[in-house]
């Protein structure tokens, strides 16, 4: 039961009999995560544009029921983005590396 401290002047009431209810708990975003293969990655000058597939492994956008690219019962459609912070002499680099959403280091 429920009761409140309003009293029961003019008519009121303080308390009110059993009552049922749903507590429905939404799941939480996790952080992505995923495995470099290498911390360090070396390209020779004038190697030309490097590709390494699988730099990193093991993507994913957190728990099971949130790992899904395309929107479907029980999983909202996600997008991957690798940011690179810092990138030793830049300058050097005719494009600046990036990382695709599966991994692939370019």
């Amino acid at each position: 039961s429920a009761s409140d401290d309003g009293g029961v002047d003019r008519s009121g009431v303080d308390r009110f009999g059993p009552l049922s209810l749903t507590v429905t708990v939404a799941p939480l975003n996790n952080q992505p995560s995923f495995v470099l293969q290498t911390p360090v990655f070396h390209v020779l000058e004038g190697a030309g544009q490097v590709f390494e597939v699988g730099f990193a492994a093991n993507v994913t956008n957190g728990l099971p029921n949130e790992d899904c690219l395309v929107a479907r019962v029980g999983c909202e459609a996600q997008t991957r983005t690798f940011i690179i912070e810092y990138v030793d002499r830049a300058g050097l680099f005719a494009r600046l590396p990036t990382i695709d959403p599966a991994g692939n280091l370019a």
